[in-house]
């Protein structure tokens, strides 16, 4: 990792109100296919790529410190993740047990936080090495 890496706990550089609508203000939008921890480090504020390879390193990591919670529904603005097979996906909570991020019908949707198989658990709006 690199050497300037820092861990970045609850406070990122967007507060959950703004990344929330930052990513409902993308609805629909298929650009993001594919990028969806870059699509929650970007709704919430950062602009630097992280020290890990995606959203399975991620939640490895996460994991690794007992980071992830279980508690259910997802608390509004905490990361929901997802592992189906060898593919994770991250998504934000959002009110009454859904969830917003890519990956939904190959676009950015809001679904069930229980739609989505594979769920995980959820965690604070935590991004290893994000800077």
């Amino acid at each position: 990792m690199p050497g300037r890496a820092i861990l970045v706990r609850v406070h990122s550089p967007r507060p959950v109100d703004d990344a929330l609508r930052w990513q409902l203000d993308r609805v629909g939008s298929a650009a993001w296919e594919g990028w969806c921890l870059k699509f929650q480090l970007m709704a919430y504020g950062f602009v630097e790529e992280p020290g890990v390879a995606g959203a399975g390193e991620a939640l490895d990591w996460l994991t690794a410190r007992s980071a992830v919670r279980h508690d259910e529904p997802p608390p509004r603005g905490k990361l929901v993740w997802y592992a189906d097979g060898d593919t994770v996906t991250v998504m934000s909570s959002v009110d009454g047990g859904r969830v917003v991020g890519t990956g939904v019908n190959d676009s950015v949707g809001i679904i069930g936080y229980r739609d989505r198989p594979g769920y995980v658990g959820w965690t604070e709006p935590i991004f290893p090495y994000a800077g």
